[in-house]
């Protein structure tokens, strides 16, 4: 079931970000752009965080199901921390690159690759507390196949800012 919903999130795993356009205001700047990432960051560590708390109550009707949960979250909180950490050692946006639409597109794509995740751990602590293993299943497969757009993403945000300052260096 795991392997099944993960290939029907494989496409959010591609990391190629198709969303159906920019997520920033018109008037919102690469590096407010970044900014706005770096603050969704840290409401999914925060989220996270409190997934993890949920499965660690003891009091929990769905203790059962939750303590086999405990390692995904805390692994998915961990990679979390390591995104922020990535996010927050980008290239610096120059003033030149502020607008640039590549740069823009890839922080977009990034950005709504956050939003999915919250909203997959907001399902998953649902399904957490129904103890739904089908819903639990589906959604762990589809937060890994995010989690892999959320690095690709990351990564292609962090090449073009190297490819723009090599431009820039050589005055193009």
């Amino acid at each position: 079931m795991f392997f099944s919903a993960l290939a029907g999130d494989g496409l959010s795993a591609s990391g190629l970000g198709l969303s159906l356009g920019d997520p920033f205001s018109s008037s919102a700047t690469a590096s407010g752009d970044v900014s706005t990432i770096e603050g969704e960051g840290a409401a999914l560590t925060s989220q996270l965080t409190g997934v993890e708390a949920d499965i660690n109550d003891t009091s929990a009707i769905t203790a059962q199901v939750d303590s086999r949960e405990l390692s995904f979250v805390t692994d998915t909180l961990a990679f979390q921390q390591q995104i922020n950490g990535d996010v927050d050692s980008l290239p610096t946006v120059t003033a030149q690159d502020e607008t640039n639409p590549l740069l823009i597109a890839d922080l977009g794509a990034l950005y709504s690759h956050e939003i999915d995740f919250g909203t997959l751990l907001t399902n998953l602590g649902n399904q957490l507390a129904n103890g739904s293993p089908t819903g639990i299943t589906e959604d762990n497969a589809a937060i890994l196949a995010n989690g892999l757009g959320l690095l690709i993403d990351t990564q292609s945000t962090a090449d073009t800012l190297t490819a723009l300052a090599d431009l820039s260096s050589l005055g193009l």
